[in-house]
């Protein structure tokens, strides 16, 4: 299992050589609003006087969730269907999966390398 060090991770990793960094980003992001939802549902209620403030809070969990999901259908191997993204959270430590999944250079089940086009 090859893995990167430093900061050379982002540049040679099997997320950029596949064009997958944007999957992340995207996951990155809807996590954040499911997470702003969810910490500030009661906060918007009283701004906006919604009579049930949980439903933003209950929009915030679904949002977490479901950014959750695609993240682990999506962001796989683009030869033999490997889902990094699950393996990385369900496979690694809980505190790795995140450097896991943006350190390897080349595919934990097919070994086919960032650098050989996949």
């Amino acid at each position: 299992m090859a893995v990167l060090s430093g900061n050379r991770e982002t540049m040679n990793s099997m997320l950029s050589a596949t064009n997958q960094n944007w999957k992340m980003n995207v996951f990155y992001i809807s996590l954040g609003m499911g997470a702003f939802l969810m910490f500030g549902g009661r906060y918007f209620g009283d701004l906006f006087s919604i009579a049930h403030p949980a439903y933003i809070n209950i929009a915030g969990v679904l949002i977490g969730l479901i950014s959750f999901f695609v993240a682990c259908v999506s962001i796989k191997c683009p030869d033999c269907k490997d889902k990094w993204f699950w393996r990385a959270v369900s496979k690694s430590k809980s505190g790795d999966w995140l450097f896991w999944l943006k350190s390897q250079i080349s595919g934990p089940a097919c070994k086919q390398g960032a650098n050989n086009g996949t």
